[in-house]
């Protein structure tokens, strides 16, 4: 296991920290197949234009980075650039320097005043649906060189983000964040075998890691630490640790319960209101409320990461991400897991990626559709070839998990991550962020909520499809 990992890791950080100057493809290195796919895109001298990206702070080191770096995904972000730059002669460039809300008024303002200030939007996902009644965007189908059949753009763009025939927001490879801010559930080892644990990794592969059987396995562990006769986040020992926000909304896509869905017509269709959103929510009040060993952390500065770090906590919920960000010291052997599902009968695992993720989009103010498509295309390709691999095979199946079956786990939990219409253009305005709440209140009732906020919801979801059926390019 051990010599394997060194070993990846040694071939991992040859390639990305000392990238070939030579087009020739070595068939045995690991990634030849990946390498091997042509962007299909022809040449092209753009005379040292500036392509400009329009990002936000937390993200600015997935765009650009001033020097190379000894950092393994770093190096590889350096080495995709210059690679885009020196292929069409051209510069790459963040334009923006603010939160993820404030670039939201950079968009309004550039976009209403018809400047052409950059050519392209990474910006978070749900305040970026929130402006598409604005019409601010592009299709994506308009720009010339980009190829959503490529293995660099979600099957969720053609899928579940576009509506008659129009496209506004983007997913692909270049947002990373789409990968990483997916969930998961951790898994210590250390603790699992203290308590006796069957074997998770088997119940997963059977299907029979549901909802019910995490409940049962965690519900009645709980160790007062500090003998205090007080729950406390601070130091006690508990099952299974979560999140209140978007950690509980995660339930809904993994139950299978999503706001909208494509009929065989390809008609959306508003699925959210069902007879299991009324169980799933008694289902997941009673689960996160009454048990002693299953803790929420509402909003307070112990959060999971900090108490399964600490080796305080079976399970818990997380992004993928923080493998790298929290877990890399920690002493105890860990498992990365889908979330469970609802019950064996459902078929597949699901999972989604937090809100905040990146989603991409071109203003409707470029005066060059086919050099900024170009670019657009060939900085996805190179990160489908050079970061994507750096990020996920080496920092998180070689740093961020401990042995070979997490990394199965970790492709299955990658494959399984589904996107919602009805989320993504949610604009913290629909249906999406309901569910948290009501766990959070521990109010089962969602029915009545959903009454009360039906008739704003629906027309806020009326003017998104009315922006996509009266697109005029």
């Amino acid at each position: 296991g051990y010599v394997l990992r060194r070993r990846f890791r040694k071939e991992a950080d040859r390639y990305y920290c000392f990238q070939k100057e030579t087009e020739t493809i070595d068939e045995n290195d690991p990634y030849a197949d990946r390498l091997a796919i042509s962007d299909d895109l022809g040449e092209y001298d753009f005379n040292k234009y500036t392509f400009r990206i329009m990002t936000y702070t937390e993200t600015l080191n997935e765009y650009f980075l001033s020097e190379d770096s000894a950092d393994v995904i770093e190096a590889a972000i350096y080495q995709r650039n210059r690679k885009v730059e020196e292929r069409f002669n051209c510069k790459i460039a963040v334009v923006f320097d603010g939160d993820d809300a404030t670039a939201m008024d950079y968009i309004v303002r550039n976009c209403t005043s018809g400047e052409d200030a950059y050519d392209m939007g990474s910006t978070q996902a749900i305040y970026t649906g929130g402006l598409i009644p604005n019409q601010y965007f592009k299709n994506w189908y308009d720009l010339p060189n980009v190829n959503f059949d490529k293995p660099w753009w979600s099957d969720s763009n053609k899928e579940l983000l576009t509506y008659n025939d129009v496209c506004f927001m983007a997913l692909g490879d270049l947002s990373l964040s789409a990968m990483y801010t997916t969930y998961c559930v951790y898994y210590n080892k250390r603790l699992g075998a203290d308590y006796d644990m069957p074997d998770i990794y088997e119940l997963v592969n059977n299907g029979e890691w549901t909802i019910d059987k995490i409940t049962e396995l965690s519900k009645d562990i709980y160790v007062d630490m500090n003998m205090d006769g007080q729950v406390d986040l601070e130091s006690d020992l508990f099952g299974y640790v979560s999140d209140s926000a978007s950690n509980m909304n995660a339930y809904l896509w993994a139950f299978d319960n999503p706001v909208y869905r494509k009929n065989g017509d390809g008609e959306l269709e508003l699925v959210f209101k069902s007879d299991k959103l009324w169980d799933l929510t008694t289902k997941l009040c009673d689960v996160f409320n009454i048990y002693s060993g299953i803790a929420q952390c509402k909003f307070t500065g112990n959060t999971p990461t900090a108490i399964f770090s600490e080796g305080r906590a079976v399970f818990a919920n997380g992004f993928i991400q923080h493998a790298i960000k929290y877990y890399r010291e920690m002493e105890d052997d860990y498992a990365i897991l889908p979330y469970p599902k609802w019950d064996e009968a459902q078929k597949n695992y699901y999972t989604m990626a937090d809100g905040a993720h990146q989603a991409l989009t071109v203003p409707t103010t470029i005066n060059d559709p086919e050099r900024v498509s170009t670019i657009i295309e060939a900085l996805c390709a190179e990160t489908y070839k050079i970061v994507f691999p750096a990020y996920y095979d080496v920092a998180l199946k070689v740093k961020g998990t401990r042995d070979e079956e997490s990394i199965k786990m970790l492709d299955q939990i990658v494959d399984s991550c589904v996107f919602d219409f009805g989320y993504l253009f949610d604009g913290f305005k629909g249906y999406s962020f309901i569910l948290q709440n009501q766990i959070i209140r521990n109010n089962k009732n969602i029915e009545s909520t959903v009454e009360r906020y039906e008739r704003s919801a629906n027309k806020w979801y009326a003017s998104i499809i009315e922006a996509f059926e009266n697109y005029e390019g």
